[in-house]
């Protein structure tokens, strides 16, 4: 391995809040360009063979977390953890479930770090500073159909992408801890390189075990993050504690939402994120839909938004309505739902199993719908703010 460009973090042995340098642990932590100080709140971790997974001596992970351009957070999670301060579940996650996690500080922007949590290795790329590209992948509806979510998963890891974006719906049932091991099983590989952040599907449930499973930022159930010159803000549109669009959880998101595209005025790209879509090629949820736009239209119509992305209607949809591009990516696994050109807003349909690779550029955004066997569905490009033409 050419770690001429990388650092080397090695996670192992039984340590608390431990600070490891070059100088002092190189066995441990090697940089050749940057050191970096870790915060690790550590135990030791025995290596087990996937299909162990779920078993009295399972581990789930490592998996990437709280990424930004200075910082991560690589997580775990074992049945048979050690004693010590470490976090035990007993609300979201059945109460022999323990997660670890090693918080890593003073990173250096546009980097590859590598990492080791007991023999199972993996690697990030930290989040480049403005003006730099990058590439991630978008998917969903996850919940079913395991060998078609691990051809996803398995094409989208070859995209080789700084981060993953999953609109909604990760598994059948959000209160059921054996589907989100199954879950973690199939997208170990994917995971273990590439940043995972979530959006809540209904068939989350608004479960806890979901927010225990993922350090997210701000509120949680919704929230924010930046890459290079773009920012990305993810929303709960399937909350099932509320009671319709107008309830105090929707007019506090909304509030918040408005002061996030406030907060990225600046930004050449925002993208946003929701399980739920304003457009549809499915008959039976166009009045949905309708709803949805006659709610959230005072923001999401914003030409300071550049793409939406959503789930929930298991198909390929990409819409154009005010300026913005709405995408419909619900073919991660799920049976596939039917779609027919039901709106003069609808640009394409397909009814088969995908991902989009997103490649964010200094001049442009190429977006691109590419089917479970590797084809393209279609392919379309966003200029930034400053370039795109009034609507």
């Amino acid at each position: 391995m050419n770690k001429g460009n990388r650092s080397w973090v090695e996670a192992a042995g039984r340590m608390r809040r431990v600070f490891f340098s070059q100088k002092f642990f190189s066995p441990f932590l090697y940089a050749a360009l940057t050191g970096i100080a870790v915060w690790a709140a550590l135990y030791f971790v025995r290596p087990v063979p996937s299909e162990s997974f779920g078993e009295p001596t399972g581990m789930l992970g490592p998996y990437i977390q709280d990424i930004s351009s200075t910082k991560a957070s690589i997580c775990w999670w074992t049945i048979d953890g050690t004693e010590g301060e470490n976090d035990r579940v007993t609300g979201g996650a059945p109460s022999d479930w323990i997660r670890h996690h090693l918080d890593l500080s003073d990173l250096k922007p546009g980097k590859t770090y590598n990492y080791s949590v007991e023999g199972v290795e993996g690697s990030f790329h930290t989040f480049p500073e403005a003006g730099s590209p990058f590439k991630f992948v978008v998917f969903g509806d996850t919940r079913s159909r395991h060998e078609v979510h691990q051809r996803i998963c398995d094409r989208a890891s070859s995209e080789n992408p700084l981060f993953v974006v999953n609109t909604g719906d990760l598994v059948h049932d959000g209160n059921r801890m054996d589907e989100w091991v199954k879950f973690f099983q199939i997208s170990q590989k994917l995971m273990r390189k590439a940043p995972y952040f979530p959006v809540l599907g209904n068939h989350e449930h608004g479960s806890p075990i979901y927010l225990n499973l993922f350090d997210l930022p701000d509120a949680e159930r919704y929230y924010s993050f930046q890459s290079g010159s773009a920012a990305f803000i993810i929303l709960d549109s399937a909350a099932d504690e509320v009671d319709g669009w107008k309830s105090t959880f929707f007019a506090e998101e909304k509030a918040w939402l408005k002061e996030k595209l406030d907060e990225y005025e600046e930004m050449d790209y925002l993208f946003v994120f929701m399980h739920e879509p304003l457009f549809t090629a499915m008959e039976s949820r166009v009045d949905g839909t309708i709803e949805r736009r006659e709610y959230w239209s005072d923001v999401l119509e914003d030409p300071r938004i550049s793409a939406i992305f959503c789930g929930h209607d298991h198909q390929y949809h990409h819409a154009f309505s005010n300026g913005i591009h709405h995408f419909i990516t619900g073919g991660g696994g799920a049976p596939l739902h039917p779609a027919k050109k039901l709106m003069d807003e609808t640009v394409k349909t397909a009814e088969i199993e995908h991902y989009l690779r997103v490649e964010v550029g200094e001049s442009q955004t190429d977006i691109t719908a590419i089917d479970i066997n590797g084809n393209i569905i279609e392919k379309t490009s966003i200029k930034p703010r400053s370039n795109r033409e009034p609507t």
